[in-house]
């Protein structure tokens, strides 16, 4: 409760995904949905980075919508700068991702991104 100040005004002040979707899932963890689902929408007509989608995503299943976190977790992975060990560790590791880790199409992401890691 007591990040949310700070997050909302990083999110008006300093608009981008990566900052509106922290404020996102703050406000969705407090029980503030609506609000969260709106901020979400506001944030997917921004620019586009690689690192705002891998939020946006973790947003996504935080709010259980698998369906929508697994779309945006592989535009986040189309982004080179997230083809690195580190953000997929992040990604396997990271605990609200978790109610995906068993769905096939998580694993296929996962693989794909490695597989382009390696590569890269």
């Amino acid at each position: 409760q007591e990040s949310l100040d700070p997050l909302r005004v990083s999110c008006e002040s300093s608009p981008s995904q990566e900052n509106c979707a922290c404020y996102a899932m703050a406000l969705e963890r407090v029980g503030r949905t609506k609000e969260a689902r709106s901020i979400v929408s506001e944030a997917l007509t921004m620019r586009a980075t690689g690192n705002g989608l891998l939020y946006l995503a973790d947003y996504r299943a935080v709010a259980k919508e698998n369906s929508r976190a697994l779309d945006l977790l592989e535009k986040a992975f189309e982004f080179s700068s997230n083809l690195n060990p580190g953000t997929l560790t992040f990604v396997r590791t990271w605990q609200d991702f978790a109610g995906l880790r068993e769905i096939s199409r998580f694993k296929a992401i996962l693989a794909d991104a490695e597989r382009r890691t390696r590569k890269d």
